[in-house]
């Protein structure tokens, strides 16, 4: 499922303000950016763990880049490939917080379900096995 050239892509991957000449430039990075997102969505989810389909997942991108389609300012657009290709890295090498991806682009899903491996009883906070057997000893 995983492929190994692809991960050292983001395993190498520096990123890097970069200053477009044009809005035609901008623009091309944002959707080299949006199509690069959308071929490591299998991946994310399966890494974070996350309790959504791929095209929920889909659903949630195109409307984080759908917020920003009337920006015409380059450095502006700029800034925001900046930011998303570092959320991007932070999603792929699993430093974003499981939590975090839910409540940032699956609002109505953050509180959904615990994690996987956690059972929650009535009444109590979701505890995993591992701290059940470790409270028993």
């Amino acid at each position: 499922f995983f492929e190994t050239g692809s991960l050292d892509f983001y395993n190498s991957m520096t990123i890097a303000l970069h200053s477009s000449a044009s809005f035609t430039e901008a623009s091309r990075r944002a959707v080299h950016l949006f199509r690069t997102t959308l071929r490591n969505l299998p991946r994310i989810i399966v890494a974070n763990r996350l309790d959504v389909t791929e095209q929920q997942a889909r659903t949630a991108v195109k409307r984080e880049f759908m917020k920003y389609a009337g920006v015409r300012d380059v450095a502006l657009i700029d800034r925001l490939v900046f930011k998303g290709e570092t959320e991007l890295e932070e999603a792929v090498k699993q430093f974003a917080v499981r939590g975090g991806i839910l409540s940032k682009y699956f609002p109505d899903l953050a509180h959904r379900a615990p994690p996987l491996g956690v059972k929650q009883i009535a009444g109590e906070p979701p505890m995993s096995d591992l701290l059940k057997d470790f409270y028993r000893s």
